[in-house]
Parts: structure tokens; sequence; C-alpha cells
């Protein structure tokens, strides 16, 4: 597992995010696997079939992050990324933990991979959107 510390400061507020991974070779960080999990939940069924349509196959990093402070006053401050990437593209996820302990999604961000570097979890995309 990999913790990464960004401090960003915007007046008046300075935000701290702390990022959960994994990498292939290791266990999951329990945060990450219940990203997992609500991923490949049933409620989850409209973004996975963006991902088998767009992304089957593809490598899968998993972040569980954490914020200083929430996005809205319903927020929790917590939340989980989803990238899904290839050689030459990326397809990302996000999603914030509410005040009742549910994932609020965000939108699908789309990306060339160039210049970007991503570190695999050792997971893909099936044909159906899940994450095996």
């Amino acid at each position: 597992m990999r913790k990464l510390v960004a401090t960003v400061s915007a007046a008046p507020v300075a935000l701290a995010l702390v990022l959960a991974g994994c990498a292939a070779t290791a266990a999951l960080d329990p945060d990450v696997e219940r990203c997992l999990a609500e991923w490949n939940a049933p409620a989850n069924a409209q973004h996975r079939a963006t991902i088998g349509a767009e992304a089957r196959g593809f490598d899968v990093e998993l972040l569980a992050w954490y914020a200083v402070q929430p996005g809205g006053p319903e927020l929790r401050g917590d939340g989980c990324t989803y990238t899904f990437f290839s050689a030459e593209r990326s397809v990302t996820v996000n999603a914030s933990w509410t005040l009742r302990d549910e994932l609020r999604w965000g939108g699908v961000a789309r990306a060339p991979v160039s210049g970007l570097t991503f570190r695999s979890s050792g997971r893909h995309a099936t044909a159906d959107g899940h994450i095996d």
C-alpha cells in the first residue's frame, strides 16, 4: 500500500489530501477494499456499463482519499477514485462518501495517457465493467 499526502493552499482554506492505494503485490488497504466492493455493487451498474464499453481489459488504479474539508455540507470528506488505463488513454470515475455512508458518484473523465503515470493494482476491468 502507498500513501500520498498533498497539501494545497487556497485562501482562505487549506486542503490536505491523503491517498491510500495498492500495488499489485500488496494486500488492499481496508478503505480501498471498500471502494472496490462499492464499484462492483449492483447500485453501480451505470458506471460499470460505461467502463465495460470503453475500458474492458484496462489496468485499474484504485485510490481511497481523505480531505481535511469536505466538498459540501452533506459530504464526509473522503471518497474513492477509480482510474482505468491503457498505454493510450485513461477513464477516471470519482466518488465521495456522504454523511449517510453512501457513495455520491461523480462524472466520468477521459484523457490521453501522454505524460501521465498510473500504478496498476494488478486488477483489470472485465467485459461487464466489474473490477476483477
